[in-house]
C-alpha cells in the first residue's frame, strides 16, 4: 500500500537529497582551485622573487677562490735549476658596488613595476575566469529552460496532429493539414536537439572551469542584487581608471621606462670596493707560506662593444612606445565592451516590457483559438499556428530574461569591477597580491599533486579534478549521484486506487501532498487564477527568494510537495487568486524583475490543486 506524506510548510522540515547550488557558492569554489587563475598566482609570485633577486644587488658579495695541485717553475735557460712543488692558493674577497649608473636603482624599480603588473594580471584573470563561470552557469539554467519549453512544444504539437490524423481518419480533415502539422513536429524535435545539444555544450563549459559536474537541477537563479552607476560615462570612467587590464598597462609601461634608464647605465662606468685576503703555499718556485691582504677601488668603464649599449637604448625606447600602443588598444577594447554590455542592459530592460506583452497577448490569443477550435470556428492549424506564436514569444522572453541577468554581470566585468561587487567586503581575500607591499603570499614549497581532490584518483586520469572532499566517486573521478529515500514525517494512508490516482501528476511527477506556511491556506481558494512564480530545491533559496521578491505576504501561498519517484523536497510559489485571466496577467505585469527572471506564469487554480494539493 502506498503512502503519500502530508506536511504543513511550518512543520518540521525533511531533509532534502536535492541541495540548491548558489552562483557565490560555485564561485568560492573556482577562483581558489582554477589553474588558469593558480597560474597567475604563481607567475606573482615568481616576480616577487625576481625583485628580492634584484634587492640584493645593494648587498655585498663575498667569494672563497682555492686552488690545489703541483705547480713546476722553469728556469729560462738549460732547465737544471726547475723547481716543483704541491701547493695551493686561497683567497677571499669582498665586494661592494659602490656606482654603476643607478642600473641596481632602476632594476629594482622595473621588478617592482613587473611585480604589480602581476598582481594586476592576477585580478584580471580572477574577473575573467569569474566572468566566464557566471556566462556559464547562466547559459546552463537559460538553456535548461528553452529545453523544458522545447519538450512541451514537441508534446502539444504530438497532441495536435493526433487530433489532426483522427479528423483525417474520420473523413472530416485533409490530408495536406496532417502533412502540415507533421512537418511542424518535425522542426520542434529538431529545435529540441539544438537545445539539448546547447545545454549540454553549457553543462560542459562550466564542467571545464569548476573541474567537477555539478547537476543542472541544482542550479538557482543568481539575484543579482549589486549596483550599476546611474550613467555610461560615469561607468566608462571608473572602467579606464581601476579596470585591471589598464592598471597592467600603466605598469608595464614603468617596467618599460626603468629598463631605458637601465640600458642608459652601460654608458657609465662601475665603480667597486674591494677587500681580500690572499693565503698561499709555494707558490712562484718560492717554497714556503705567503699572506697578504688588499683593500681595493676598482674601477671599471667599457670603451667599445660595436654599439650594443647605443642599439640596447634604441630598443627600450621602442619598448616604451609598444607599450603605448598596447595601453591604448586595451582602452579601446574596454570601451567597446563597456559601451556593448550598457546597450544589452539598457535595451533589454526595454525589449522586456514588449516581449512579456507579446507573451501575454500570444497566450490570450492560444486561449481564444481553443475556444474557438472547440466551437468549430478555428482549425487544428490555426490553433498550430497560435501555438507556435506562443511558443516563440516564451523562447525570446526566456532568453532575454537571462541576457538581461547577465547583461548586469558584463557592465561590472567591463569595469573591471565584477569579484569586488559581487563580495564586497570579503573580496579582499582575492586582492592578496596587490595588497601584498612586495612580498609573496604562499610558500615556496612543492606540494604533492598527484591528487589535489583527495579522490584517490590521480591527477593525470582525473576526469572531474576538484571534486567537493568526502564525496562517492567513479573510476574517472567524477562525482556519483546517490539517491536518498525520505522518511516522511507524518503520513496518512490511501486505500483508495482512485484517490491514488488523483494524487499522481505523470506530466511533471509529483506527488501532491502539502498544504501553504499561512493562515491564508491556498486550499480554501475555490476558483479562478493564480500566478505561478517559481519552484525551489531548498529552504534557504526559498527564504531568499522570498526575501529579495518583496512580494505582498497576503497574497503569497507556498505549496511544499515531494517528486513520485526520487522523493525530492520541492517548494513551489504562488501569488495570488484572481477572479479572471486578465486580472492575474495584470498582477503579473506589475511584479518586480527579480521575480519575473523566473518566469511566471498563469495558471488556473483548479489544476494547481489538482496537481498538488490533495
Amino acid at each position: 500500500m502506498k503512502k503519500v506524506c502530508i506536511s504543513v510548510f511550518s512543520s518540521i522540515i525533511l531533509a532534502s537529497s536535492l541541495s540548491a547550488v548558489e552562483l557565490n557558492q560555485v564561485l568560492d569554489d573556482v577562483l581558489v582551485n582554477n589553474p588558469l587563475i593558480q597560474e597567475r598566482l604563481n607567475n606573482y609570485e615568481k616576480t616577487v622573487y625576481d625583485l628580492k633577486i634584484a634587492k640584493s644587488e645593494y648587498q655585498p658579495t663575498l667569494d672563497y677562490v682555492g686552488k690545489f695541485g703541483y705547480e713546476k717553475t722553469l728556469e729560462q735557460v738549460g732547465g737544471v735549476n726547475d723547481v716543483g712543488y704541491h701547493t695551493y692558493r686561497n683567497s677571499l674577497v669582498l665586494t661592494q658596488n659602490l656606482f654603476n649608473g643607478l642600473n641596481t636603482t632602476y632594476r629594482v624599480k622595473f621588478e617592482e613595476a613587473r611585480v604589480m603588473a602581476a598582481a594586476y594580471n592576477y585580478v584580471e584573470q580572477t574577473n575573467d575566469v569569474a566572468f566566464n563561470l557566471i556566462r556559464q552557469y547562466i547559459n546552463v539554467l537559460k538553456f535548461n529552460d528553452l529545453h523544458e519549453l522545447e519538450k512541451e512544444n514537441v508534446l502539444l504539437t504530438r497532441d495536435i496532429l493526433e487530433k489532426t490524423q483522427n479528423l483525417a481518419d474520420g473523413g472530416s480533415g485533409l490530408i495536406s493539414d496532417v502533412k502540415k502539422v507533421d512537418s511542424s513536429l518535425q522542426l520542434a524535435e529538431f529545435n529540441l536537439l539544438t537545445q539539448e545539444n546547447n545545454l549540454m555544450d553549457a553543462q560542459f563549459n562550466l564542467a571545464k572551469l569548476t573541474g567537477k559536474r555539478i547537476p543542472k537541477e541544482e542550479l538557482t537563479i543568481p539575484s543579482s542584487n549589486f549596483d550599476l552607476p546611474k550613467t555610461k560615462e560615469e561607468a566608462l570612467n571608473h572602467a579606464i581608471k581601476f579596470n585591471p587590464s589598464m592598471l597592467v598597462t600603466n605598469y608595464n609601461i614603468e617596467t618599460a621606462k626603468a629598463q631605458l634608464v637601465q640600458s642608459r647605465s652601460k654608458f657609465s662606468p662601475t665603480v667597486d670596493f674591494e677587500l681580500a685576503y690572499n693565503y698561499d703555499r709555494n707558490t712562484g718556485g718560492d717554497e714556503g707560506h705567503e699572506r697578504n691582504y688588499s683593500a681595493l677601488i676598482v674601477y671599471r668603464q667599457n670603451l667599445y662593444n660595436g654599439q650594443a649599449d647605443i642599439n640596447a637604448v634604441r630598443k627600450s625606447k621602442m619598448n616604451i612606445k609598444q607599450e603605448y600602443e598596447t595601453q591604448r588598444d586595451i582602452k579601446r577594447q574596454i570601451i567597446e565592451g563597456l559601451d556593448l554590455s550598457w546597450s544589452a542592459y539598457t535595451m533589454l530592460q526595454k525589449q522586456i516590457v514588449f516581449l512579456e506583452s507579446y507573451q501575454n497577448q500570444s497566450k490570450a490569443t492560444l486561449d481564444l483559438y481553443k475556444e474557438e477550435f472547440e466551437a468549430g470556428t478555428r482549425t487544428l492549424i490555426d490553433l498550430l499556428t497560435a501555438q507556435d506564436d506562443y511558443i516563440s514569444a516564451r523562447n525570446k522572453l526566456i532568453t532575454a530574461n537571462y541576457d538581461l541577468v547577465f547583461a548586469k554581470y558584463r557592465v561590472l566585468d567591463a569595469m573591471g569591477e565584477l569579484v569586488n561587487s559581487l563580495y564586497k567586503g570579503d573580496a579582499v581575500k582575492y586582492y592578496k597580491p596587490v595588497l601584498a607591499d612586495y612580498q609573496n603570499t604562499t610558500d615556496y614549497e612543492l606540494q604533492d599533486r598527484s591528487d589535489l581532490d583527495k579522490d584517490k584518483v590521480d591527477d593525470s586520469m582525473d576526469l572531474c579534478d576538484n571534486t567537493s572532499l568526502g564525496m562517492k566517486v567513479d573510476m574517472f573521478g567524477c562525482a556519483v549521484e546517490e539517491k536518498k529515500v525520505i522518511e516522511p514525517v507524518k503520513t496518512n494512508e490511501i486505500s483508495s486506487e482512485k484517490e491514488l490516482l488523483q494524487n499522481e501528476v505523470s506530466s511533471n511527477e509529483v506527488i501532491a501532498p502539502s498544504n501553504v506556511d499561512k493562515t491564508n491556506s491556498f486550499s480554501k481558494v475555490e476558483n479562478g487564477f493564480t500566478i505561478n512564480v517559481a519552484t525551489f530545491a531548498s529552504k534557504d533559496s526559498f527564504n531568499k527568494f522570498i526575501s529579495d521578491s518583496k512580494l505582498n505576504s497576503e497574497n503569497l501561498y507556498t505549496i511544499k510537495y515531494l517528486t513520485k519517484d526520487s522523493k525530492k523536497e520541492l517548494y513551489k510559489v504562488v501569488y495570488g487568486a484572481f477572479d479572471t485571466e486578465k486580472q492575474a496577467y495584470a498582477e503579473l505585469a506589475k511584479l518586480p524583475n527579480i521575480v519575473k527572471i523566473n518566469k511566471p506564469y498563469i495558471e488556473n487554480v483548479k489544476s494547481v490543486k489538482e496537481q498538488y494539493l490533495l
